[in-house]
């Protein structure tokens, strides 16, 4: 299973990703590079996929690759003069796929830009200073959750969270 993070606000190119990419891929959608960038820290992706829309494009690639430089990112690109798509990839992208596009030219592109991809360095964050007098006298490494788990645990949240709100709901 894939995770895939596509930073599109346009309802048009949701649908179309979800028909051309494997079932076996999950899709996280977002509408701006914001959400996108909370999004990232909460989990780790195998790709993203940018629209080239007014509102998110290079602002987005740009804001995406530096806050994870070692993730996969496929553009989709309303331009298809060569030198917009080399501009895209002078920029960080590793496939453009021009609008509108089929299902194979998608597929073709995720697959490259995934197969050639390192492993996805972590989020930069901030790293906490630890308090002495709370730490053990021995470190304890504690290993990395699985994509599995992170599925997992973000669907406990949400469960928790529509509990909440269903229990509000009844109260008034």
């Amino acid at each position: 299973m894939r995770v895939l993070l596509v930073i599109t606000d346009e309802h048009a190119i949701q649908e179309s990703l979800r028909a051309a990419l494997p079932e076996t891929d999950m899709l996280l959608f977002e509408s701006d590079a914001d959400k996108a960038l909370r999004r990232l820290i909460a989990l780790q992706v195998d790709g993203v996929i940018v629209d080239d829309a007014p509102r998110i494009g290079r602002h987005a690639l740009l804001r995406v690759l530096d806050a994870s430089p070692g993730v996969a990112v496929v553009v989709l690109s309303s331009h298809g003069d060569p030198e917009s798509l080399a501009s895209w990839t002078l920029a960080g992208a590793r496939a453009c796929v021009v609008k509108p596009f089929s299902c194979e030219q998608l597929c073709d592109a995720v697959n490259r830009a995934l197969q050639d991809a390192p492993a996805p360095a972590p989020m930069r964050l901030p790293a906490p200073i630890p308090r002495q007098e709370y730490l053990p006298q021995m470190a304890m490494s504690v290993p990395a959750p699985t994509p599995a788990a992170q599925y997992q645990m973000a669907l406990r949240w949400v469960s928790r969270t529509a509990g909440q709100l269903d229990r509000k709901s009844t109260r008034l």
